[in-house]
């Protein structure tokens, strides 16, 4: 369903994005050591959940109950939920535990734990909320006073964890920490529907956005991939990515607004509900998909 839409608005309410780690109020760091790519790639990671919490904060006044547009939306409300459920899982089950062990010192990450058993009923509430409710009973005052309830904490909880990861440089050594690293978002990836978390995730970058300063491929993919997850993965589940906050390809997308909207000033204009106007790339995007498939085969087969 497309919406009208008016010029960009996107303000970070009720969360607050992560646009500096800190690393350089610490100079004590080696600046080869890998909590440092570590709690960038984190920063983002949470900066991902902070968009779209956001974006379902600030469109569910708009969600008209007993719609189709309703049960989308809580349909996106379930994949946001997934997304942040199983990252915060795979931290209790292995990032977490594997750097204490690592590191000799128990209890070192426990006042994350403690975060995340503190929020934990919050989450769960919304859970319950978007798994449960009919279009008909929608409700976007309940569905933000849930939000409401666990914001404060859920948003303090992912800024002090990108200290907590920087602090970790005199404690562990770079290489072991890039090894759990890897192995967290690794297992974090088993967990995921790639067509779900795929489209899920493009859709909450922002490609203009400054993390120490300086832009950030996130996810550090080829420049192809975003092309195969719009025209490949993203049709399963096409009718929630009306609600993400940006293109698949990390461009901010205006806020939508109901056409009856009287308190818009500014004139509207149409967005697609999928696809952005990047196609001018879009043959060359699909040769070199294949190119890619077909040397996976070639070199798969020689193995």
């Amino acid at each position: 369903m497309n919406l009208p839409i008016i010029n960009f608005r996107r303000p970070e309410t009720p969360f607050r994005l992560i646009s500096d780690t800190g690393t350089s109020t610490i100079p004590k760091i080696p600046h080869d050591h890998h909590c440092i790519k570590n709690a960038q790639v984190m920063a983002m990671t949470h900066n991902t959940f902070f968009r779209a919490l956001n974006a379902i904060y600030q469109q569910a006044p708009h969600i008209i109950p007993g719609t189709q547009q309703a049960a989308d939306f809580l349909k996106y409300c379930c994949i946001a939920y997934d997304f942040i459920h199983h990252h915060q899982l795979g931290e209790e089950l292995t990032y977490f535990p594997e750097i204490e062990k690592a590191t000799g010192i128990p209890g070192l990450m426990e006042a994350n734990m403690v975060q995340h058993h503190t929020m934990e009923a919050g989450l769960e509430e919304f859970r319950k909320y978007s798994e449960s409710t009919r279009k008909e009973d929608f409700s976007s005052e309940e569905l933000r006073r849930i939000i409401d309830g666990f914001a404060t904490v859920f948003e303090q909880h992912n800024h002090d964890e990108i200290q907590t990861i920087l602090n970790l440089h005199d404690k562990i050594d770079s290489k072991t920490l890039k090894t759990i690293a890897t192995k967290f978002f690794k297992e974090a990836e088993k967990q995921s529907d790639i067509f779900k978390i795929s489209p899920f995730v493009m859709g909450c970058q922002d490609m203009g956005f400054l993390l120490d300063g300086e832009k950030h491929r996130f996810p550090d993919v080829p420049a192809v991939v975003p092309y195969i997850v719009d025209f490949v993965l993203s049709g399963r589940h096409k009718e929630v990515w009306q609600f993400s906050p940006s293109t698949q390809y990390g461009k901010p997308r205006p806020l939508p607004v109901p056409a009856g909207d009287k308190t818009v000033k500014i004139k509207a204009t149409t967005l697609p509900a999928t696809h952005s106007q990047d196609h001018s790339l879009l043959v060359p995007a699909i040769l070199a998909a294949v190119l890619a498939i077909l040397l996976a085969f070639y070199f798969f087969d020689r193995l």
